[in-house]
């Protein structure tokens, strides 16, 4: 599957799904007990996936393709779709929200919606 993201939309996904690696095992390992291994190893090869696109474009780019396996970006819609509403749950008991995390949380909900678009075709 192909999903097109902004240059700013890579960046946001890539270092919130990198910082989460650690509590995303420990998910895992709670929920999938002895299949945790392949789920996790899905989920870093997706990391590896947007970390090579990044490291390896010589020129900046407005948009990019991200090619993902089936399996691959149904790891990443899964995580985005729980990790925008778990977002979600703790901003909205804030009274204010900053400027930057709302804008923040805009990028992170265009690419919840373009994964959910993709994963609905």
């Amino acid at each position: 599957m192909k999903l097109t993201l902004s240059s700013e939309e890579l960046a946001v996904l890539f270092t919130h799904i990198s910082l989460m690696k650690k509590s995303i095992k420990k998910g895992f390992k709670k929920t999938y007990k002895g299949d945790w291994e392949e789920k996790y190893t899905d989920y870093l090869s997706v990391i590896k996936v947007l970390e090579d696109l990044m490291k390896n474009e010589e020129i900046e780019q407005d948009f990019y393709d991200i090619s993902l396996a089936a399996e691959k970006f149904t790891m990443l819609h899964s995580f985005i779709n729980f990790y925008v509403n778990e977002l979600n749950k703790k901003e909205n008991n804030k009274d204010k929200l900053k400027h930057e995390t709302i804008k923040l949380m805009a990028i992170l909900e265009s690419i919840q919606m373009k994964t959910n678009k993709l994963a609905a075709s």
